[in-house]
């Protein structure tokens, strides 16, 4: 485009348009135009109708007088002369390549061969020839086509195809004729490949005719014979054949199979023949299809057989069988089958299927499954069984033996549901199975669940023993190990008591139906009666519709069956191409027929389903009369769960019965050879309706740490409200034992009470009643345990109307118990110190006598090294390896030596690497080696650590100073001493530590940021050689076989390697911290044990008595203090408040008295 300048052109003649004056033009054109306008209005117009007329009158006159006989047989004449055209005669072209390397000749020609006008034919030729140097492009086609229609009665095709080429040939012949609504067509198709290694043919043969009936059936056979060196020879043969008839409405078609393989696999060295064969056989109808199909292959790897029957009845039913078996090396014999029936005169729909199959090898066994499944209108069943047993091969010569099982059932009908599971899995000697199951009866209704597990673990018992291993390249040896006992010496046998581990649970919900019913009454006959009256008018509507419809589907398919019938006796007998031109070559083509069955022959069949449709009934349906609603009375419910194990036993029991009362019933309890797991708990409760409502409960719950009651009574009836609630529990700790009771109790009497106590402390209780509408009373009180009859108040409550003019609020307090209880917890000051300091000593000790004897553990297991690594020594030195050990050693130190050159020339390597390889980094101008931007990073990664350490105490001293000053601001005495502790000490000197730290760990960062990667590489490489001067030592030591030289030699090796410069600054960094640490512990221990020097059990126990001598003595200032500002704040309102010093008195006026 751009070389022929199109675009520009364009817009230049685009702009030639657009100079373009078209005024001038226009007023040129619509000059002539206007003229005739002018014209147009002077023009007679009647005097041209007039001519017309007189015309017109003259030409009728002579057409009246014209003889058209005369015309006529001219006219036909003439035709016969104009139709005679030349026909089609012949078209041809050749084409031809002449080169040093190939010469190429193609011809083609479309002639017409008619000899008679009675019998047009016409015939296509092409050819092609090529020779060539390379013999794969030699080839030679001929192809030709005939098509005739002799007599102008039939239409016949034919065709040949032949192609031969070096490695590949192609044969085709076929043929067509068309006579009426007779047709047949065949062809027969041959190829081979012929090459060094593939040999093939394929032929196929096909035939079609179509008259009375139709018939077709295609035949075709490949065959091979591949020739692969060392890899694959395999030779094989196939043969396919289908036919198919169609006749009176029936089809039936037939595929046939048959294939055989001759294969080996020399490199392998296996030889294997194949053979398959299969037959399938399909029969359809308008209503019924059939299908069989069977089929077999054989080998020395597998085989398989399959046979499936199907049978299809449209609104009748569906068959089908089915069965394959499969045969290999691991798998003896698999079978599987499948039933499907479904029939709808019945509507049923039934299915069986199985499968099973026999393995062996290195997983030998069974398995098995199958599957049921039942639906109908009014029961719904499923059931299916699966099950295995196979023996596994492991590694190491071990085997495994496998069970396993899974069964589930379903069934639902109006009479049964049911539903089970059922589960097994085992190992060897562990064992998992589970089973559930369902069930809804007429009388009850039951789910019941069960699940077993076992191991045995007596392998844990085995001893076991550790071999000597030599540890490679060193040669060490570590010593042998026998009779070590997983369970024994490890402790399993405390913890879970016996090696056979078992675990069962079981649980059952049972639920037994009541046949009483509570009966409703409900009027709903208007409703039902609507319903009725609604369902016979719609029944009536469609009976009459229903022959409605069936009169106008006969009409409706009458009609268009004559229409059918109609068209098809006018279709034409013919079809006329009308002659045409060929584009491009112009070649002119005359025009022919082609012959079309005869439609008059088909016919429409008859219609049955207005018939059947007018013989339809509907069902009548009629609601029932409903006089009542009935609800089933609540049954009994009862609930069994227990769970077993080795170590631990739990059992629960619950009911719920409806019998002359309602009684629900609860117990639970573990039992277990661990005392701790041990414990109890049981309940009831009775719901009784009789005369009212009256429900009693009892809980109780033992344990050895716990135990707890509760008992309630509750009434409610017309004439009485009665509640007495009674819980009491005991709690048996190591360090503390407790008791406490708590009653409740109401009644229109004593009204609410509740109180609780303990045997030490006494009882406290609350207590409201109404003595009349018009009055409330309310009391706090006590009781001493010394006096467990006599009520001591505490605080009182009264309030009144008083004649219906004003409110009266009377309240008392008693001052003396509670100082009575302040007193008695001063008493029992001494008793606790003891109570709390025995458990605390004897804790002390006990942690004082375990690290003990971890610390003699130690030792115990540092001797028991020493020994272990002496007798490793003795045992080495016993065997006398003298020769091996010379030998192994010499070559070790050769291998170690030529591993630290190799090491050192990496090393070496890479820092000539980094050194001379330039990077460029981004937000860098220039390039920097690898050494640069190691040392950039380190620098970067310094700064930031160095401030992150500085900035994270003081981000912690911003977030916590208020906790920080209120802990500088504390002081106080420890109580048992006169030792006074000051919070802003304790900061200075936790501060001063810190800070120590901070310090060391900035210089650290420092350092590191400092440090050169080849500092570091070189620190690598000397640690590698220091490793390997060490190992050499090593193996020479134990090439003398000396034991007290190999122990000193140990001794070296950690001294050289905590004084070797790789070690050195880390060791010298971590004991600065730790100096730093271990000074600050210090100190604090210091002031530890000035404290604790300072202080006495007695004076500790003084100060607590003190302080509750001090409390008692505020609480009386305080009360004190409180009635002398009451007594003076209501002398101005003394008619109303009057205040005493145990009782203050209210009087509120009622605005809406008189």
């Amino acid at each position: 485009m751009k070389q022929y300048q199109v675009r520009e052109k364009i817009q230049s003649a685009f702009a030639a348009i657009k100079s373009i004056d078209i005024k001038p033009l226009l007023e040129k054109v619509m000059a002539p135009v206007q003229d005739l306008v002018n014209e147009l209005y002077t023009f007679n117009f009647k005097q041209l109708i007039d001519d017309m007329t007189d015309y017109f009158m003259r030409m009728v006159q002579k057409i009246r007088s014209f003889d058209y006989d005369t015309f006529t047989v001219e006219l036909k004449e003439k035709v016969a002369d104009m139709s005679k055209i030349p026909c089609f005669g012949k078209l041809s072209g050749e084409l031809k390549v002449n080169i040093p390397q190939l010469k190429l000749k193609t011809t083609a020609d479309f002639e017409n061969t008619t000899i008679t006008s009675e019998t047009p034919e016409f015939k296509i030729n092409l050819n092609s020839q090529a020779t060539s140097t390379l013999k794969i492009l030699d080839y030679t086609i001929d192809a030709s086509a005939h098509l005739a229609a002799p007599k102008m009665s039939r239409l016949s095709f034919s065709e040949n195809i032949k192609l031969d080429q070096s490695c590949f040939s192609l044969d085709h012949k076929g043929s067509m004729t068309l006579y009426g609504l007779s047709a047949q067509a065949s062809a027969d198709t041959t190829g081979k490949v012929n090459t060094e290694v593939f040999v093939a043919e394929l032929v196929n043969n096909a035939f079609f005719a179509m008259e009375n009936e139709v018939s077709a059936t295609v035949e075709t056979v490949y065959k091979h014979d591949l020739k692969v060196p060392l890899y694959r020879n395999s030779l094989i043969m196939i043969n396919q054949k289908n036919v198919l008839q169609i006749e009176a409405g029936t089809a039936h078609l037939t595929v046939t199979n048959v294939a055989n393989e001759k294969w080996s696999a020399p490199i392998l060295d296996i030889v294997d023949e194949i053979n398959h064969k299969s037959d399938m056989e399909v029969v359809m109808d308008l209503h019924t299809a059939k299908m069989t199909f069977t089929g077999a292959t054989d080998s020395i790897f597998f085989k398989l057989n399959q046979n499936v029957d199907a049978e299809i009845c449209i609104f009748r039913h569906i068959i089908i069988n089915s069965k394959f078996e499969t045969e290999t090396p691991f798998m003896k014999g698999s079978v599987a089958e499948v039933k499907f029936q479904a029939n709808a005169g019945d509507m049923k729909i039934d299915l069986i299927a199985s499968h099973s199959v026999e393995l062996a090898g290195k997983v030998e066994g069974t398995l098995s499954n199958s599957a049921l499944a039942l639906i109908t209108p009014s029961e719904l069943m499923f059931d299916t069984k699966n099950k295995g047993n196979v023996k596994v091969t492991l590694p190491l010569k071990l085997s495994g033996k496998m069970d396993l099982q899974n069964d589930m059932s379903l069934t639902l009908n109006s009479e049964m549901q049911q539903a089970s599971w059922n589960g097994l899995a085992r190992f060897n000697q562990y064992k998992y199975s589970h089973y559930f199951t369902m069930d809804n009866g007429d009388s009850e209704i039951k789910i019941l669940s069960q699940i077993n597990g076992e191991a045995n673990l007596d392998m844990l018992k085995e001893p076991i023993t550790i071999p000597e291993m030599t540890v490679p390249f060193i040669g060490l040896t570590t010593p042998k190990v026998e009779d070590y006992s997983l369970w024994e010496d490890t402790g399993l046998s405390n913890l879970l008591i016996t090696t056979q581990q078992t675990f069962d649970m079981n649980s059952k919900l049972k639920y037994m139906k009541n046949p009483e019913v509570i009966t409703i009454d409900i009027n709903v006959e208007p409703l039902v009666n609507f319903i009725n009256n609604n369902v016979k008018t719609l029944h009536k509507k469609a009976l009459i519709h229903k022959d409605k419809a069936a009169v106008v589907l006969v009409s409706t398919y009458e009609e268009a069956k004559a229409e059918y019938e109609k068209y098809s006796i006018d279709l034409p007998k013919i079809i006329t191409i009308p002659a045409y031109k060929v584009p491009v070559i112009n070649v002119e083509v005359s025009s022919f027929t082609i012959p079309l069955p005869d439609a008059s022959l088909i016919t429409m069949p008859a219609l049955h389903v207005p018939s059947a449709l007018s013989k339809l009934t509907l069902p009548k349906i009629t609601l029932p009369k409903i006089q009542n609603i009935r609800i089933p009375v609540l049954g009994d419910l009862t609930y069994e769960c227990s769970m077993k194990t080795a170590m631990v036993t739990l059992k629960t029991d619950a009911s719920i019965l409806n019998q002359e009362s309602i009684l629900i019933k609860f117990d639970a309890s573990s039992t277990s050879e661990f005392e701790i797991l041990n414990g109890k708990i049981e309940g009831n409760a009775n719901l009784n309706k009789v005369g009212g409502i009256k429900m009693t409960s009892v809980l109780s719950v033992k344990h050895l740490m716990f135990e707890g009651n509760h008992e309630s009574t509750i009434t409610l009836s017309y004439e009485n409200v009665d509640t007495s609630i009674t819980n009491s529990a005991k709690i048996n700790l190591p360090v503390l034992t407790m008791e406490v009771y708590q009653e409740i109790t109401g009644n229109p009497e004593e009204g609410l009470v509740v109180s609780m106590s303990t045997p030490s402390a006494g009882l406290v209780a609350l207590q409201m009643q109404t003595k009349r509408p018009a009055q409330i009373k309310a009391r706090v009180y006590g009781r001493y345990p010394s006096e467990p009859t006599n009520d001591i108040d505490i605080f009182g409550l009264k309030m009144s109307v008083m004649n219906s003019e004003k409110l009266n609020l009377q309240t008392t307090w008693n001052m003396e118990m509670p100082y009575e209880m302040v007193l008695g917890l001063k008493k029992q000051v001494p008793a606790v110190m003891e109570m709390v300091s025995d458990p605390a000593v004897n804790t002390y000790n006990t942690i004082y006598r375990q690290a003990r004897s971890l610390e003699g553990s130690f030792e115990q297991a540092k001797d028991q090294g020493k020994e272990m690594f002496k007798r490793a020594i003795d045992n080495l030195a016993a065997v006398n390896p003298s020769i091996v050990m010379t030998t192994v050693t010499d070559k070790t130190i050769l291998i170690l030596q030529e591993y630290q050159k190799k090491v050192a020339i990496v090393l070496d390597a890479v820092v000539q690497f980094l050194r001379e390889t330039q990077f460029q980094l981004p937000g860098y101008e220039q390039r920097l080696s690898g050494l640069e931007v190691y040392q950039e990073f380190s620098t970067f990664i310094a700064d930031v650590s160095e401030e992150a350490v500085q900035r994270v105490p003081e981000y912690f001293a911003s977030m916590f100073k208020a906790v920080l000053d209120y802990v500088q601001a504390i002081e106080f005495t420890l109580p048992g001493s006169n030792h006074v502790v000051i919070g802003r000490e304790v900061l200075d000197d936790l501060i001063v530590a810190l800070k120590k730290i901070q310090d060391q760990v900035i210089l650290t960062v420092r350092k590191l940021g400092e440090i050169q990667l080849e500092d570091v590489i070189n620190k690598l490489s000397g640690f590698v050689k220091f490793t390997t001067e060490q190992s050499e030592k090593c193996l020479q030591t134990l090439k003398s076989q000396n034991v007290e030289k190999l122990s000193n030699f140990v001794s070296e090796v950690y001294d050289d390697a905590i004084h070797s410069q790789v070690l050195a600054d880390v060791t010298r960094q971590v004991e600065e911290a730790r100096k730093i640490v271990v000074e600050y512990l210090q100190a604090v221990k210091a002031k530890i044990q000035n404290i604790l020097a300072d202080m006495s059990f007695e004076q500790l126990q003084a100060d607590i008595q003190s302080w509750i001598d001090l409390l008692a003595k505020r609480v009386n200032t305080f009360h004190n203090n409180v009635i002398k500002t009451l007594k003076e704040k209501s002398q101005s309102i003394e008619p109303y408040v009057r205040v005493g010093d145990r009782q203050l008195e209210v009087n509120i006026p009622l605005s809406f008295s008189a």
